[in-house]
Order: C-alpha cells, then structure tokens, then sequence
C-alpha cells in the first residue's frame, strides 16, 4: 500500500511540475530588437549561443514609437544612436538577468527579467525609458510619475519633444533653419 501511495505521490509531482507554464532561466543582455520594443537576450546552450526577443510583459518601451514621430531618416539614426547610448547607461550589454518566459507572441517572447537586487521592468520605468501598459502594479505607476517629475530618461529636455509626440500625440515643433 505504501508503494501505491508513493507511486501516485510521485505522479501528481510530475505532472504538476509539467504543466508549469513559466520557464526559468539565466540569460545574458544581448540589445535592443530591430522593432526598438523588444529586447534580446541569449542563452548557452550545447555550446551554441542561443538569441531570443522578449517583450517586457506590461510594459510601453516610449521610444519604439519614435518612427511615427521622427519623418526625416538622419534625424531617427541619431535618435536611436543616442536612445541606445542613454539606455546602455541603465541596462548593459552582457549583464545576467534570470529571465521568466511567461507567454510566445506573435514576434517575441513575453516575458520579465531581474537580477538578484532589481527588476528589469521597474528599472526602466524609474529611468524613464517606459510606461507601464496596466495600472495593476503601484509600484510601476510611482516610479513613472517620479521619473516624469524628475525629468529621467525619454522625459529629459534631449528627448522631450519626441516622447511628448509618442505619448500625446503633440507634433515635433520644427527647426528654424535660419539660425
């Protein structure tokens, strides 16, 4: 009898832990996806490294707008170079992250990424550089209000206007060209 119990004990184990959906793992930060929302991150695996996109899940990355705002091609390469420049000083390439692979959409993983001290999402929300989608975490929400307050990130005088244009819709004023 004790045999059958611990049979069946073992069974239900099993298959509860297989119909976990989440999947854990350690990756390390690779860069920004080519749509500018998603991020890269790879993994080692059979001696090969393996690249993945993940969308942070319920998180706006406020500049992968940019393109709707910015028309002129000089003008949205310089912009993202110093996008780019400007997150590198938050999130640095390289860096480990245990990374939960929540959902598989359409063009990228869903996912959330910290390292044993911080939040990945949160970081980039207290920097400035997205929005919380949902207000279902507090947390997120003060840390966006705080960084808009104290002008971090896409809410600095540099990029201003383009996050003003992202997220109200208010067009960038053009430059005089006299000056």
């Amino acid at each position: 009898m004790k045999k059958i119990f611990l049979a069946l004990a073992i069974l239900l184990c099993t298959q509860s832990f297989a119909e976990q959906k989440d999947r854990y793992g350690i990756a390390a930060f690779a860069g920004l996806g080519n749509d500018g929302r998603s991020f890269v991150f790879t993994f080692r695996k059979a001696q090969k490294d393996r690249f993945f996109p993940c969308d942070l899940k319920n998180l706006n990355i406020i500049a992968a707008g940019a393109s709707r705002c910015i028309t002129d091609a000089k003008e949205l390469k310089k912009f993202d170079k110093e996008y780019k420049k400007a997150l590198e000083s938050v999130i640095k390439p390289g860096k480990r992250y245990y990374v939960n692979l929540i959902d598989r959409g359409n063009d990228a993983y869903v996912c959330d990424a910290s390292d044993p001290k911080s939040n990945l999402r949160l970081d980039l929300v207290a920097a400035g550089f997205a929005v919380p989608i949902t207000d279902d975490s507090e947390l997120l929400l003060k840390a966006a209000e705080e960084a808009k307050e104290a002008k971090r990130g896409m809410y600095s005088e540099k990029f201003w206007d383009v996050t003003n244009c992202i997220l109200n819709g208010v067009p960038i004023p053009k430059k005089d060209e006299d000056r």
